[in-house]
């Protein structure tokens, strides 16, 4: 698996950084140029892979990843519901499909 960045989401800070077009990139200057090819090649957004993991499990965004692994380009995001329950949304980034929903306690 190769992990471009993470990030965390916070209300209007996540608004802020897709319209900025921005995310943070860990490593050196090749690894970052690697990173922000493949990001370009995913069609899905930030914005769009949280409203697609906040739809699917009825929480808030907390934390997003993109990761690229087997040669898929994915959105991992975290979402925390209502009661409290800790949800991961595994988005592909290419045609926004759900790949995979669990609660934080299935990892128990």
């Amino acid at each position: 698996m190769h992990r471009t960045h993470l990030l965390s989401l916070t209300g209007a800070a996540l608004l802020a950084i897709s319209a900025a077009g921005g995310f943070a990139l860990a490593g050196d200057d090749d690894e970052a140029a690697e990173a922000a090819a493949l990001h370009d090649r995913a069609k899905i957004s930030l914005a769009e892979a949280v409203a697609i993991a906040e739809e699917r499990t009825g929480g808030r965004a907390a934390e997003a990843e993109f990761d690229v692994e087997d040669n898929a380009l994915l959105w991992t995001v975290e979402t925390m519901t209502r009661d409290g329950a800790e949800m991961e949304v595994e988005i592909d980034a290419v045609s926004g499909a759900i790949l995979e929903v669990e609660s934080e306690e299935d990892d128990d």
